[in-house]
């Protein structure tokens, strides 16, 4: 999908269609440059019940048609400051749930404009206007996301991953309105935005792999593949599970015990050259999860292919700070393998040994991502420079999630400074987070007689317990955020198609530019 900016008048434009979005407690606007090229009673023919979606006619132009998109947003609110408080992290009372939700809202509608366009095969799209205050560039996000293939695993990298008869897509900027340093700004930002989601739907394309199709070698060749057709100067190498087990990462070695084919822990270092301490991005990445021994049961056990989401979210993220070249050294560690069923594959009583001598008893097989990437955290202390801010993301608990719903993950820190910037960076995303408590007797919880942890904890509360067990293993300003839930959709919902949604992906991005911008 090309996306590019015009400052084209509509008599020099020709498009299969022109797009207006209208919010729906203000009503149907008509742009004055288009009136006199529709219908006189236009604007009582257009929908404005929730969702609507109108088509009207042009004549005298070379654009044939108008796509009229309802945005069902509440009308900006009234509210009193000194009632903010009354509505919480996101109360009804104030302006930034407001902010959030016209951000959804404009998402959402870029997704309804794509699937309304593909539906009658229109090529070329030009969104002409929208509501007054709103952000153009989240439609064009919203359009972008939909578009994406949930089969684009299954052609070589390169192909295309999209599934839309939607080839361009203009953003007008009216004729005229804005000088040419304005308009090269402008489409800076959207060059800048098209990156990242692209990168994102790069992400969805790792994490819709199957399993038997998405090993951890097959992974790591088809990243290589991607970062070949381009110069990012992205740094790729994989710890092989040989080295892994020679290193003393005995975590990672008892999960990657039982899979059909030994995993790796795939390494990528964006900025090596820059100074300062690095962001590190960890990415819980079980290419399938069976529960091992403690055998997963019911009708969902398939949906386990997305339990490597984590780190695909954690690539995506790299490939886009690379493109846009963040100012910032980045490296990212993603613990790749499957936890299985075999005679090798590690059991419940075992007590195993982290690679800084920690040692843990195991609980349940089931609770393997966050010994894998209690490895990983710990091997981060001896083997890669001081962090900044280590950032790890896994669809780690379903507890999260049952909490949650939609739109929060949880997010789990150790220290302020860290749960600001992340929660500034899932505002600005759409992958939003809410912050979660690790208290003193969650860490108590995780004691055994046999070892000095154990995997599990307490079930009530069973988020905060595996980030406890997580924290154990850090030493540095840390963030777990738990996208249990989140990594896929079955069915089509907002601005996602059935598959792997990236959640995570546009996140890391934010927190990047965040750490850059001295947030």
């Amino acid at each position: 999908m090309r996306i590019r900016v015009t400052q084209r008048g509509l008599e020099d434009t020709r498009a299969d269609c022109f797009v207006v979005v209208f919010g729906r407690a203000t009503g149907p606007t008509i742009p004055a440059a288009l009136r006199p090229y529709l219908r006189p009673d236009a604007r009582k023919l257009i929908g404005t019940a929730r969702g609507a979606q109108t088509w009207l006619e042009t004549h005298g132009l070379r654009t044939p048609r108008v796509l009229f998109v309802c945005l069902d947003i509440p009308r900006p609110p009234a509210w009193d400051p000194e009632l903010e408080y009354l509505g919480g992290y996101a109360g009804s009372f104030g302006a930034r749930d407001y902010e959030l939700i016209l951000r959804r809202g404009l998402r959402e509608v870029g997704a309804r404009i794509e699937r309304a366009c593909d539906a009658i095969d229109l090529n070329r799209v030009v969104l002409l206007d929208w509501p007054e205050g709103s952000d153009p560039e989240l439609i064009v996000e919203g359009m972008q996301l939909r578009a994406h293939d949930s089969q684009a695993w299954t052609r070589e990298v390169g192909e295309g991953r999209l599934e839309t008869s939607v080839r361009t897509v203009e953003l007008a900027l009216g004729e005229g309105e804005l000088s040419r340093a304005q308009r090269r700004a402008k489409a800076a930002s959207l060059r800048e935005r098209v990156a990242i989601v692209d990168a994102t739907n790069f992400a969805r394309e790792l994490g819709d792999l199957p399993s038997n199709r998405g090993t951890a070698a097959a992974i790591v060749e088809r990243v290589r593949a991607s970062l070949a057709k381009e110069e990012l100067g992205l740094e790729l190498s994989a710890m092989s599970a040989g080295e892994a087990v020679a290193a003393g990462m005995g975590l990672f070695e008892a999960v990657d015990a039982g899979a059909r084919e030994r995993g790796c822990i795939l390494r990528l270092e964006h900025g090596r050259e820059l100074d300062g301490a690095p962001l590190i991005l960890v990415g819980k990445g079980l290419t399938h999860d069976t529960g091992g021994y403690n055998l997963k049961r019911g009708a969902h056990v398939h949906y386990l292919t997305y339990d490597k989401c984590g780190a695909m979210a954690v690539i995506g993220a790299m490939v886009a700070i690379a493109r846009l070249d963040l100012p910032l050294r980045v490296i990212a560690l993603c613990p790749l393998t499957e936890n299985a069923v075999d005679a090798a594959a590690y059991k419940p009583g075992d007590v195993i040994e982290a690679c800084d001598g920690t040692t843990v008893y195991v609980e349940d097989t089931d609770a393997e991502g966050r010994l894998v990437l209690a490895d990983v955290l710990a091997w981060i202390r001896e083997h890669e420079p001081a962090p900044e801010l280590v950032i790890d993301l896994a669809t780690l608990t379903a507890s999260a999630h049952g909490a949650f719903g939609e739109p929060f993950a949880a997010l789990y820190c150790n220290e302020d400074r860290a749960r600001a910037l992340l929660v500034a960076a899932g505002e600005r995303s759409g992958d939003q987070l809410w912050p979660m408590p690790i208290h003193e007797l969650h860490e108590q919880d995780l004691g055994h007689h046999k070892a000095q942890l154990r995997n599990v904890g307490a079930s009530a509360g069973s988020s905060s317990a595996a980030a406890a067990f997580l924290r154990s293993f850090v030493s540095y300003p840390w963030a777990h955020v738990d996208l249990g839930g989140k990594a896929h959709v079955e069915f089509a919902r907002g601005c996602y198609g059935p598959g792997a949604t990236g959640f995570g992906c546009r996140l890391l991005v934010e927190a990047a530019r965040g750490l850059v911008g001295g947030l």
